[in-house]
């Protein structure tokens, strides 16, 4: 076995949380930014300065096909968090005409 082949094999891919980030986030590059309103608990920072961030952090944005991702992302490491998303009439399950439906994925 050549050292190249032995080299190859030992590739293992470690995927960090930067990653997933960038991943999650995607989606809204060169997409038009649609306002939410979202209304969530506040968590204390580390630093305990006063500072709070929401529990629930909600990006929105619809891309050139006129698809509208929406993104959320649960600042807390050990508190689930129920959420309710109003798509403003559109059911999930009858989309609008042209529309693909709802979809997503939960990421632990």
């Amino acid at each position: 076995m050549h050292i190249a082949e032995i080299a190859e094999r030992q590739i293992v891919r470690l995927l960090t949380p930067t990653y997933h980030v960038f991943d999650l986030y995607k989606v809204h590059r060169n997409a038009l930014s649609i306002p939410l309103l979202t209304e969530t608990a506040e968590m204390c920072t580390a630093s305990g300065a006063n500072a709070a961030v929401p529990q629930v952090s909600a990006t929105a944005s619809r891309d050139r096909n006129g698809q509208l991702h929406i993104s959320l992302a649960n600042t807390s490491p050990d508190k689930a968090e129920q959420v309710e998303i109003d798509l403003n009439g559109i059911p999930a399950d009858k989309p609008r005409e042209g529309a693909h439906g709802v979809a997503g994925r939960i990421r632990p």
